[in-house]
């Protein structure tokens, strides 16, 4: 990375420095003409005095929410307002004094205020948030004065129409801090590797060539009209830096909207999920509450049942200490033990309804299936169960509906496979007494690979994690994925598990 940097500033440095210095020689000696067009020239300084203001007016209300940022960009906005400010006025002018007056003054302003920058690195500096707007009050108000009384501006072309030395040091003295500057943006620019670093290397080394140049030159030669080629050529660099900034923002705005849709969805999809969830434990309490009174009934019944048959139980033992050899009663006292496991084998026939804990299979997927529904039909999946068992004779934990819950909506999630005309979710359950009870899950509209798979075993924020983590401490069970020819296989194995 450092000499990736190292030679992306060797690039801008050739381009910036040694072209434009040996460019500016080379035109002094083998064009030494003038070439006077003064709408030209107006051009020129125009366009790079609205960027330079419209950069600044950028920067400002980027950075002044952000005391960090506002403390290193508050030189560049100052640099660029005052230096845009005097060089629209400068545009404006006939060429004389004030013509090469407001010239030099922009271009010692900017170098001054750009070299400021590497006060930014002084953490404990005081910086006002009106120091911009007092700087631009200054910059109008000299300008003001420049035009009401030019008598009083310091001379800045000689008798023979060369620039004077107060030209030329205030041109040379804006140049050489142009350039101390851009050091700072080198530095930067190696530390974070950014691009916008990069984008003012080139910006103020331009500027500072330019300031360099203008002692070697004579107004509208082509030395003169180089470093004036130079200067907007540091706006456009200035220009480009604001194009960049704005598309980077427009990109990540747009990827917040998208981000913040799909976040929506989301939300609708979990409320649409905790709704119906919400919906289906009200249908299972309702159904446990009918199933507590049925048992309750059932419970009344065999106590009145059992009543009778302890009366009778009673009678038949007098009886059979009388006679302990007749068959008859043996029969009828057999019969009667066996009524009496009958009922009690009745009683608990609903006993487990109580446990409002505990769900059978059948109860728990179809609970899952309810609540998810929306969504597989919103994702035009269908879902289809097979049983293969006696689904209602073992009862297990209710975090068996969560981990269903957790797979479907994984499912409901994928991507659905553009070559998939119909795309679903087949169960089949086999749950047979004193055996491993199996569910297994296929669904056929996926492109899934075994790292993919792998990847969601280990996240311990995905369903899929979630869903093995609940079977495995609250069901005691165990979650298996295998890829399939057409999409991926989740098997549950409960085991050997009692029925409780």
């Amino acid at each position: 990375m450092q000499s990736r940097a190292i030679k992306h500033v060797s690039l801008i440095l050739f381009f910036a420095l040694l072209l434009p210095i040996v460019g500016g020689e080379l035109l002094q000696v083998y064009l030494p003409y003038k070439f006077i067009d003064l709408a030209m020239h107006s051009l020129f300084e125009s366009i790079g005095g609205f960027i330079a203001i419209s950069l600044s007016a950028f920067l400002y209300y980027r950075s002044i929410a952000t005391p960090q940022l506002y403390r290193k960009y508050i030189w560049v906005i100052m640099a660029l307002s005052t230096m845009g400010t005097f060089d629209l006025f400068h545009a404006a002018l006939s060429p004389g004094n004030n013509f090469v007056w407001f010239h030099s003054i922009a271009a010692f302003s900017g170098g001054f205020f750009f070299s400021l920058i590497w006060l930014s690195r002084i953490q404990k500096l005081f910086i006002s948030k009106f120091f911009v707007q007092v700087t631009i009050l200054i910059t109008l108000s000299i300008c003001l004065y420049s035009i009401i009384s030019p008598q009083n501006i310091p001379i800045m072309l000689s008798q023979d129409g060369t620039f004077s030395p107060a030209a030329k040091i205030l041109n040379l003295g804006g140049g050489l801090l142009f350039i101390i500057s851009t050091l700072f943006f080198v530095k930067q620019y190696k530390e974070s590797q950014d691009k916008q670093e990069l984008l003012f290397v080139g910006h103020t080394l331009l500027f500072g060539i330019a300031g360099l140049l203008f002692n070697a030159s004579i107004l509208f030669d082509a030395g003169w009209w180089f470093w004036h080629i130079l200067r907007l050529t540091a706006y456009m660099f200035a220009q480009y830096f604001i194009i960049n900034v704005f598309l980077y923002e427009v990109r990540a705005h747009k990827q917040a909207q998208i981000e913040l849709k799909r976040s929506n969805i989301n939300l609708h999809e979990k409320v649409a999920i905790a709704l119906n969830k919400q919906q289906a434990q009200q249908n299972i309490d309702a159904k446990y509450a009918r199933m507590n009174s049925l048992s309750a009934m059932i419970s009344l019944l065999c106590n009145q049942w059992r009543k009778p048959l302890t009366s009778m139980k009673v009678r038949l033992n007098k009886t059979l200490e009388k006679d302990q050899n007749s068959q008859v009663l043996l029969d009828i006292n057999k019969d009667i033990q066996g009524m009496e496991r009958l009922i009690e084998e009745f009683s608990k026939l609903h006993q487990r309804a109580k446990n409002e804990d505990m769900q059978s299979l059948r109860d728990a997927l179809e609970a899952a299936i309810e609540i998810i529904s929306p969504l597989l039909e919103k994702n035009s999946i269908d879902i289809k169960t097979t049983y293969h068992c006696l689904s209602r004779l073992k009862y297990y934990n209710n975090s068996l509906t969560e981990v269903f819950l957790y797979l479907f909506q994984y499912l409901s999630q994928k991507p659905i496979n553009p070559k998939v005309l119909n795309a679903k979710i087949e169960l089949n359950i086999s749950e047979r007494i004193n055996t491993h009870q199996t569910i297994s899950i296929i669904e056929n509209f996926s492109i899934s690979n075994e790292d993919e798979l792998f990847n969601q075993l280990i996240d311990n924020s995905n369903p899929i994690s979630l869903a093995k983590e609940l079977l495995k401490t609250e069901c005691n069970a165990r979650l298996l994925i295998q890829n399939t020819m057409t999409g991926s296989k989740f098997i549950i194995d409960l085991g050997d598990l009692p029925s409780n």
